[in-house]
């Protein structure tokens, strides 16, 4: 393993939005331990020198609640990996 770059470069990932598509395209509810080698592969060829999962964290119920009434804040579709 190489040290980190000075200025590394990061792909930062929506999870809960990239495991919703990666569950819906397998069918099945899919956890960040069941992405496919493929997906990963696919991930690491892009050259960046580290994946940031963002949102890797459990939501509280005032969480849920303020994104569930404030509809500018509601994701009117699928988010889209390529």
């Amino acid at each position: 393993m190489q040290p980190w770059p000075l200025f590394p470069t990061i792909y930062e990932i929506n999870t809960w939005a990239w495991l919703t598509d990666l569950s819906q395209q397998a069918s099945k509810r899919l956890t960040l331990s069941q992405v496919p080698q493929a997906e990963l592969e696919r991930i690491a060829a892009y050259g960046f020198d580290g994946v940031w999962l963002m949102g890797v964290w459990q939501r509280s119920p005032a969480a849920r609640n303020v994104s569930q009434t404030h509809p500018a804040w509601q994701c009117s579709g699928s988010v889209a990996l390529n």
